[in-house]
């Protein structure tokens, strides 16, 4: 008897042996079903419930290297399509079921054939929709196992779905092909000594009966009869779903009503909002799955990871596995002197990456690539001709989404980071205490990171490392939980570069932790060093000896209670430590040593297992290693009894663990029913899926906003109106040392301490006020004044001076500040919410959402109240820099702390009107307003009116603005402002005047923003006269123009005399040009042709105290290239780059190719030219150029025009990249 059967047999008396809930409901609704409505409501949770025990049943009985293939039904498709795949299949199902068991063949073989190929065909046919699954208890059970039972998807699609299918399937049998019960034939009496008083007893055929004998009929007389006396009573038919539906249509009427309105409601509902947070973890809903790319560019090789999250940020399978994992060798540091071929490594591994992506999610799929600790040792002029080598490959071969700040040089900290919190995700630890997390220790080639949580009180005595680099301590929030990270990365002490350490530390020529017979030469980091096996052979003892020279054990220069080696930190062990997970190389060498089986993920380990291993493999000889150790590979053969030993000594002398303190070797994590690998780049994938950084523009004019705009990003570095002309001088007198200097800072301090000036706090903030833009100037002042006798820095000062390095990306400096402004020494401290709330925004301002967040949590530290109000400046600073999705999803995770409210909801709000613009995600959040009962406002209404005045949506703009009126509220001048932007938009210039009178019988004053509302659109649709009608009678009402108000004229004005007439009246008006105005001039100029006055503006910046900052030089640079001054782009963009100002990839590109064109040119060219300027590569920053500026601004216009077709190189260059020179 086939199993099934077996089971059937044994349950047919019990409980009709349905395993199916659509089943169960579809005989039911043909009316040939023996149960009740009774019975199938006690039959489902049955159902549902054995469904989860036999799910759970499999995975404690599957052996851990097969769990990854199980995982039941997922959604694969956006919802609607798989309701109605599930729901099409389903009825498909049990349509061929109900034909096949009650009109088809009687032979039970030929329907189990017809059954089986029905199956198979429907699986196949949904296996890349739904899964699919056609059984809600079956579905039910594996949902359950993988923690995503209880959502909106499982219910819609695997329940709804398949038993409306189901259901619609047993409405058409029953009456297209009209079935009907076989007639009754006469009852059989049961002849058994427990029949009472000689009745006869009849039994209805259960639905498992029907799914699984039916067939059994015609084999037997005997089974034919007693099958025959079951199927209904004598006398009486059963009755159709038709006939129900008749008798209680009132019933079921009153039923559905509700029912519908459930499902109605139930439909239109959005995915799950409960979104998890936490320093770059968090769970957001969406309709559809997305992919991450991401390259580890390690030393010893290079692998891609690549990654699929549904909705809820959970891993979902590609393919069969949870992540596509490729590697080769060797890695990118192998190719130092060749960029080009360690970039051409890659290709194969991302063609790979990219072909199991979707074609249409390649696009929006982001790639990046973490460069580890072997580009890190290789020196930055190296790695970073490397990087860029790889960032040509990306943007020009693949179609995945690539950006030049996407392939970067890793942060060690930060590898480690990832790492312990990858695994920790993995494990579901993240959210619980930290003594209830693992530690992680990741040895790789070229460096080794560890990280463990550790105690708010260990953190606390934790030493600021002295060199200004980030401290041993991160403070992440994750999963609702503050956890203070202990975390170093020992660069120089991988595996493969402490090899390169024990040969160099060596005595002789030979080396006593070399096979025996080896005589050869270790390449690492484009070195060679000499590896020579002793006559003797290899020695443990001696080997260990150079193991702990090369870890520096015993190094003296470890200051704090606590060092691992090398005078490092240790954190202080504790909790966090215990249960230490270690990975990588040792995980490697432990399987290719033996003692750990290759073909699981984890294994539980001691470190004197590698004391162990390592005797052995040291009194091994290099011609009996291979036999031995069969799957290392032969070049890395000769160092197994160094690598063994280097392991243990780490471990034991320089991690101090306990030689027999349990660990556990990982290669791969499970997660739920799947393996995954546990390395750093799924943490890197997290925050690559979740934030996509806004590209840094250039374009700085206000081409958006004119309503108010309280924040400018310098608010903190601004200068004073100095009325003291004695201050005014020495101020520009110091100015002038810094920028004279810029090159040299020695000669600056120099000059400096010879200037004779007093130091005051007025004469630092104006100095930091116009140096803003050259941090290296502006601290080395700042250094100067805090020595200068009589003076101390105040508050605001110190608040300059971090946002200046805020600015620049100099957090670590910033931090050193703070930590200086706390007054260990004094005693005092200076540090002030705001202190935190300025490097909140500058974190924000570079799109560093998680730091941000963790710098809103050290308020605490500082002992500052963390309240509504702050919790809503980070809201605000977030959503002022357009992480406008960050913030609203932080909003929502921090709801139970941080109640939603009228003011929370507003900042987003704004922020998706005003910063980001976009109507469809604004109208998402007021919808979400109103259902969650949030009051509106008059700020609410003030924002919705922006957005739609910006888009140019007059009549949402009227619409709303009627409704606000009619339930009460009044309007503000924000609200007015918006109307009459967008009247005069629309060209309704007097309608906006009678608006903006209307306000001023409200006794609502008009502001300088509601001027500028009519101004801009007027210039804009060149109605200059009415403009300046406008521009007359603001003047006249005393109020004073800004400089967006001159911005507008600005650009409608055709002549280089023109604007420097405007110029000039705004000086006299007491409005100074910005960085953005000489912005804005000089690309206006340079698209006239007219570099005399390009270079005139250029030096009218220094002249006014304005630093050019990074958008100012590469708004001159595109200029020059357009107007063919190469040598003079090159130039600034030389001394752009001497100010660490962050390169242009594309400027970089350009000018190689402009530089490699002009060597040709100049070799091909016998004639010299004695005028011409002598250049090195673009990288050495070095531009040595007789030709002076005077003379380049002296040359005529057509003169330029000549030059420039004189030299061809210059010509193609420009073509290629799409410039035009003639342009008018």
């Amino acid at each position: 008897m086939p199993p099934t059967r077996a089971i059937y047999t044994a349950t047919t008396d019990l409980g009709g042996a349905t395993f199916n809930p659509t089943g169960t409901a579809s005989f039911y609704a043909a009316g040939v079903g023996g149960d009740s409505l009774l019975s199938m409501a006690l039959r489902f949770p049955a159902q549902a419930a054995g469904s989860v025990g036999g799910a759970l049943a499999i995975l404690e009985v599957m052996p851990v290297q097969y769990k990854h293939m199980l995982g039941g039904p997922t959604l694969q498709v956006d919802l609607q399509t798989g309701g109605l795949a599930e729901g099409v299949l389903t009825f498909l199902m049990t349509f061929a079921v109900l034909v096949i068991i009650l009109k088809g063949p009687r032979s039970s073989l030929v329907q189990a054939w017809f059954l089986a190929t029905a199956t198979v065909t429907l699986v196949s046919a949904g296996s890349t929709y739904t899964g699919p699954s056609m059984n809600p208890a079956y579905a039910f059970g594996w949902a359950f196992v993988n923690k995503r039972h209880n959502t909106w998807e499982q219910l819609y699609v695997y329940w709804i779905c398949p038993f409306v299918g189901a259901i619609m399937a047993a409405w058409e049998p029953a009456h297209s092909l009209t079935l009907k019960p076989p007639p009754p034939p006469p009852p059989v009496a049961t002849s058994t000594s427990t029949s009472t008083n000689g009745q006869i007893r009849y039994r209805t055929p259960s639905s498992a009966e029907l799914f699984l004998e039916a067939g059994t009929t015609a084999t037997s007389p005997t089974n034919s009869d007693s099958k025959s006396s079951t199927m209904k009573r004598p006398g009486l038919r059963h009755e159709s779903l038709s006939d129900k539906i008749k008798k209680y249509k009132g019933v079921l009427l009153v039923i559905s009503i509700p029912v519908l309105l459930i499902a109605f409601v139930l439909f239109v509902m959005p995915s799950r909002e409960d979104y998890e947070y936490g320093g770059g973890i968090r769970k957001m809903s969406t309709d559809s799955r997305s992919y991450a790319v991401i390259f580890d560019a390690g030393s010893s090789g290079s692998r891609v990871h690549v990654y699929c999250f549904d909705q809820n940020l959970d891993l979902v399978p590609i393919g069969k596995e949870l992540e596509l994992f490729l590697q080769l060798k060797p890695g990118l540091s192998a190719y130092a002197n060749n960029p080009q071929e360690a970039a051409n490594s890659l290709v194969s591994l991302l063609h790979k990456a990219e072909s199991s992506v979707p074609k249409e999610l390649r696009p929006k799929t982001p790639v990046r690539v973490g460069a580890t600790a072997g580009l890190r040792a290789l020196g930055m002029d190296a790695s970073d001709k490397i990087l860029q080598a790889v960032r040509d490959l990306l943007r020009d071969t693949s179609t995945l989404k690539s950006e030049a700040n996407g392939v970067t040089v890793l942060d060690g900290s930060q590898e480690g980071s990832y790492q312990w919190v990858t695994i920790n995700y993995l494990l579901g630890n993240l959210g619980k205490k930290y003594s209830n997390t693992v530690g992680v220790v990741d040895l790789g080639g070229g460096s080794v990171q560890m990280a463990y949580a550790i105690s708010e009180t260990d953190a606390a005595k934790a030493p600021r490392l002295s060199d200004g680099e980030d401290t041993y301590v991160k403070e992440m929030f994750l999963m609702g939980t503050n956890y203070y990270l202990y975390v170093h990365s020992y660069l120089h002490y991988g595996l493969l570069a402490a090899r390169a350490e024990m040969l160099d530390a060596s005595e002789d020529s030979t080396n006593p932790c070399i096979l025996a017979g080896y005589d050869g030469v270790y390449k690492y980091g484009g070195k060679d060093h000499k590896a020579s096996a002793s006559p003797s052979g290899s020695n443990m003892e001696e080997c260990r000896r150079l193991a702990l020279n090369a870890l520096k054990v015993n190094e003296t220069t470890c200051t704090h209670m606590k060092c691992t080696f090398g005078g490092i930190w240790n954190g202080g062990g504790g909790d966090g430590q215990k249960n230490m997970f270690v990975a990588s190389f040792f995980f490697d060498r432990a399987a290719q040593a033996g003692f750990v089986d290759s073909t699981v993920p984890a294994a539980k380990v001691q470190p004197s297992d590698f004391e162990s291993a390592a005797k052995r493999a040291c009194e091994t000889k290099l011609e009996n290693a291979k036999s031995i150790y069969s799957s290392v590979d032969d070049n890395d053969l000769p160092y197994i009894c160094m690598d063994l030993v280097y392991q243990y000594t780490l471990l034991v002398d320089g991690f101090a663990l306990d030689p027999w303190q349990d660990m556990t070797l990982v290669k791969k994590v499970q997660y739920r029913t799947s393996l995954v690998e546990a390395a750093w780049p799924l943490g890197s994938a997290i925050e690559a899926h979740l934030k996509e950084p806004e590209e840094c523009s250039s374009d700085n004019d206000d081409n958006g906003s004119d309503m108010e705009n309280d924040d400018d990003d310098d608010d903190d570095v601004r200068g004073l109106n100095l009325s003291d002309d004695g201050l005014f001088q020495d101020a520009k007198t110091i100015v002038n040392i810094l920028q004279e200097s810029s090159d040299n800072r020695v000669k600056m301090k120099s000059k400096i301490e010879q200037c004779g000036v007093k130091v005051s706090q007025e004469l630092v903030l104006e100095v930091l006020s116009r140096v803003r833009n050259d941090w290296e100037a502006a601290f080395t002042f700042f250094l100067w004044a805090a020595r200068q006798p009589g003076y101390a820095h105040s508050v605001r000062e110190y608040h300059s001076m971090i946002s200046i390095l805020g600015k620049m990306r100099k957090f670590d400096t910033a931090w050193v500040l703070i930590d200086e402004m706390r007054g260990v020494k004094t005693g005092v401290s200076l540090v002030t919410p705001q202190t935190l709330l300025i490097m909140i925004r500058k974190y924000c301002a570079v799109h560093d959402v998680g730091r941000a967040i963790n710098t809103f949590y050290a308020y605490k530290r500082f002992k500052f109240d963390m309240g509504i109000e702050e919790f809503q400046s980070l809201l605000s600073a977030l959503c002022r820099y357009k992480n406008v999705q960050d913030a609203e999803q932080l909003m929502y995770c921090n709801k139970a702390v941080f109640p939603l409210n009228t003011k929370s909801y507003n900042i987003v709000l704004n922020g998706w009107c005003n910063l980001i613009g976009s109507p469809r995600e604004s109208e998402r959040v007021w919808r979400e307003m109103s259902k969650r009962g949030i009051r509106f406002d008059v700020v609410s209404y003030a924002s919705m009116l922006s957005c739609y005045s910006k888009a140019g949506s007059l009549y949402r703009v009227l619409r709303l603005y009627k409704q606000m009126k009619k339930i009460g509220i009044e309007p503000d001048r924000k609200v007015y402002n918006a109307v009459i932007h967008a009247l005069a938009k629309g060209r309704l210039v007097n309608e906006a005047f009678n608006l903006m009178k209307a306000m001023e019988e409200k006794g609502v004053a008009p502001n300088i923003v509601t001027y500028n509302s009519l101004i801009k659109p007027l210039c804009r649709a060149r109605k200059v006269e009415e403009a300046k009608g406008v521009f007359d009678d603001m003047l006249k009402r005393c109020i004073s123009p800004t400089i967006r108000t001159y911005h507008a004229f600005f650009r409608i004005l055709r002549t280089g005399e023109e604007v420097f007439a405007l110029l000039e009246k705004m000086r006299k008006m007491g409005c100074q040009p910005i960085n953005d105005t000489y912005i804005m001039l000089i690309r206006k100029f340079c698209r006239w042709r007219q570099l005399e006055n390009v270079f005139k503006l250029w030096d009218e910046m220094s002249e006014n105290g304005i630093s050019p900052d990074r958008s100012s030089y590469i708004v001159l640079i595109h200029g020059l290239f357009l107007n063919g001054e190469l040598d003079a782009a090159h130039k600034y963009y030389t001394e752009m780059k001497e100010k660490q100002l962050l390169p242009e990839p594309k400027i970089d590109e350009m000018l190689q190719t402009w530089l490699s064109n002009k060597q040709i040119a100049e070799g091909q060219t016998t004639e010299s030219r004695s005028n011409q300027c002598q250049t090195t590569e673009l990288r050495s920053n070095q531009l040595d150029c007789s030709q002076s500026r005077e003379q380049t601004r002296g040359i005529p216009k057509r003169s330029h025009e000549r030059n420039f077709i004189r030299q061809a190189e210059t010509r193609k260059v420009v073509r290629e990249r799409g410039f035009s020179f003639w342009e008018p």
